[in-house]
């Protein structure tokens, strides 16, 4: 949430977006009133860059934009690639769009043991040395802010197939 202010001209002072493209999820609230606020749940990562108007209500009426970019972090991996116990996994590299400084991964959820989170690179590896359906909650930090995301995924490892030759 963002607070908008804007000084001079005749009340009521009007707002709204006049060019670019805001994050979805997010709007102006309150758009007849000053200030006005920049809110919501963002839904899509990325870069976005918008103008905000604000004008008033004198003929000719007077207005004024700003610029705003806004970056929303977001993990943009949306599943995880089976694995099998005691072979080697990956390395799966997590994906991150939104990010600004420096990204720094950990999970939130232990990962099936014999795998491992990098926490500079975002990558999985490891041979699991279990089997079962498992959700890795990998959080992402941006230092810029800083900022962070969490996203399960869920990763599935299918049991060692062993040939037994009791016969």
């Amino acid at each position: 949430s963002q607070t908008i202010t804007a000084s001079g001209g005749l009340p009521p002072l009007t707002w709204d977006i006049s060019a670019g493209t805001r994050p979805p999820g997010l709007d102006l609230s309150n758009v007849n009133s000053n200030p006005v606020t920049f809110s919501g749940t963002p839904t899509t990562g990325g870069s976005f860059t918008f103008t905000v108007r604000v004008r008033d209500s004198l003929s000719p009426q007077l207005s004024d934009t700003q610029d705003f970019t806004v970056q929303i972090l977001q993990i943009t991996t949306a599943s995880l690639p089976d694995g099998v116990q005691n072979q080697a996994y990956g390395p799966v590299s997590l994906g991150v769009i939104g990010n600004v400084g420096t990204l720094s991964w950990s999970a939130q959820t232990p990962l099936p043991d014999g795998l491992a989170l990098d926490g500079v690179t975002g990558t999985i590896s490891g041979t699991p040395t279990v089997f079962g359906t498992f959700t890795v909650n990998a959080t992402v930090t941006d230092t810029d802010g800083p900022r962070s995301v969490t996203r399960g995924l869920g990763l599935f490892i299918a049991q060692e197939l062993v040939l037994d030759s009791t016969a």
